[in-house]
């Protein structure tokens, strides 16, 4: 066998993925939660033989312990927790959004009416059908 290297091998998996909207990223078939404020922008994944680390610009935005099963979903209550206050502000903003300063003009239909020569004053002749 030949001599260990000097300095070990760094055994860290890492990745760049754009987070989704459902606020998880996958690492090594197991998802795992981030803070979903950062939906929609690009997070770097690390991950360790202990470790899962999810950073946005340098900064750690989740943390979780490595799990070694695989198919789980290891999901931070604190993510959860701030998921449903961005869901209650958003859907607050569009009950109560403001009224539009000018009102939208509304045409009158029966201006078509004229332009294709069509007369709807007259009620049309009912046909009879011979039985």
């Amino acid at each position: 066998m030949r001599e260990l290297p000097p300095v070990s091998p760094e055994a860290v998996f890492r990745n760049a993925v754009r987070l989704p909207r459902d606020y998880y990223v996958r690492v090594f078939s197991n998802d795992y939660s981030v803070d979903p404020s950062f939906i929609g922008r690009i997070v770097d994944v690390i991950a360790d033989l202990d470790t899962v680390w999810v950073t946005h610009d340098g900064v750690i935005i989740a943390t979780h312990v490595r799990a070694w099963a695989r198919h789980l979903v290891l999901t931070d209550p604190a993510h959860v927790a701030r998921a449903a206050v961005m869901r209650r502000d958003f859907r607050t903003q569009r009950v109560h959004r403001p009224e539009p300063d000018e009102a939208v003009e509304v045409r009158d239909l029966a201006a078509y009416d004229e332009i294709f020569g069509i007369d709807l004053g007259q009620q049309p002749a009912l046909l009879e059908v011979a039985s």
